[in-house]
């Protein structure tokens, strides 16, 4: 399965991406995921949405990709946030502790409300 990621430049300049397939090792491999995620999210250092409502499994590659660009983007000063996980992603990322590093959050609302909680401290 292939993994789609298409990004909106939101007006007031947070990156809205959009990421849908599965991120197992298989997809993730294949796709070059974590370069062109990289490419999308990190370089353009803005604050960033990732809706993973289409995502339903993720590999530990998956979540080190993720972690990479959100670390970029906090030493750049912003950050990033995984909006719209399934329970059983969102669950893996718990274990994981990646939740520790990246907020989840449920809605677009949330999102930005961390968003701007990260510029700010």
């Amino acid at each position: 399965m292939s993994i789609q990621m298409p990004h909106t430049h939101r007006e007031d300049g947070i990156n809205l991406m959009t990421l849908v397939g599965d991120l197992d090792v298989e997809s993730v491999t294949a796709f070059n995921f974590d370069t062109k995620f990289a490419a999308a999210v990190a370089a353009r250092h803005e604050p960033t949405i990732v809706d993973m409502s289409g995502v339903q499994q993720i590999s530990s590659l998956g979540m080190g990709a993720l972690v990479g660009s959100a670390t970029s983007l906090k030493r750049r000063g912003t950050g990033m946030v995984l909006m719209g996980c399934s329970s059983m992603v969102a669950e893996a990322l718990r274990i994981a502790g990646i939740d520790k590093l990246i907020p989840l959050v449920d809605n677009e609302d949330q999102a930005i409300a961390a968003l701007r909680a990260m510029t700010t401290r």
